[in-house]
């Protein structure tokens, strides 16, 4: 799910961004983060879930009752801060602005959704029956494509087209709804008319 092509983008873009926001907002404490560092900090994202505390510090905290040992062993959490602070999956200083031709609500993550749809694909070989479905990934926070499903038991969040192995449900690949394509093209049209 996770192949090392995947950890290098993480490590390259992270290690990007952290170069231009020093450039402007210096910062001796920082340095370039690496291939171990950054999949020891996914893993500990993923962590985080499993053993979820009410605050990060927490986890590094000297209360036993909060403390996890393990997590405290992998990285100080002044250095996860740092690594969170700048942590990015793709230069976007040459993203096309919102108000132009070929604005890509996505741009952000399309190089992961596209990294993560192949590994998905070359990982399993599916069945004949297949699934297509919509799937809701819950979020309330202020979005474009967010979408409102009162018959679905997560109601806010963003629709993902999936196509899925019907005998075992494993994903083969997915797309994420950003809108009526239609809606779209016809604000292009009438912008290009009114300049």
């Amino acid at each position: 799910m996770f192949p090392l092509a995947l950890f290098e983008i993480f490590v390259t873009e992270t290690n990007l961004y952290a170069d231009q926001r020093i450039a402007t907002h210096p910062n001796s404490s920082w340095y370039h983060t690496y291939l171990d560092e950054m999949r020891a900090f996914i893993a500990m994202q993923n962590f985080f879930g499993l053993r979820p505390r009410p605050r990060l510090w927490m986890y590094w905290s000297e209360d036993p009752r909060f403390h996890d040992s393990y997590i405290s062993s992998i990285m100080t959490i002044a250095r996860f801060k740092k690594i969170s602070r700048y942590f990015h999956v793709r230069d976007t200083s040459g993203a096309p602005r919102r108000d132009r031709p070929g604005f890509d609500p996505l741009f952000k993550v399309r190089n992961i959704i596209k990294k993560t749809q192949e590994t998905f694909r070359a990982g399993f070989q599916a069945h004949r029956e297949l699934s297509v479905d919509e799937a809701m990934v819950g979020f309330k926070g202020r979005l474009s494509f967010k979408q409102y499903m009162p018959a679905k038991p997560t109601k806010w969040g963003i629709k993902v087209w999936t196509v899925s192995d019907a005998c075992l449900g494993y994903c083969l690949s997915y797309d994420v709804y950003t809108g009526k394509a239609s809606r779209r093209e016809k604000y292009w049209k009438k912008l290009g008319k009114d300049l």
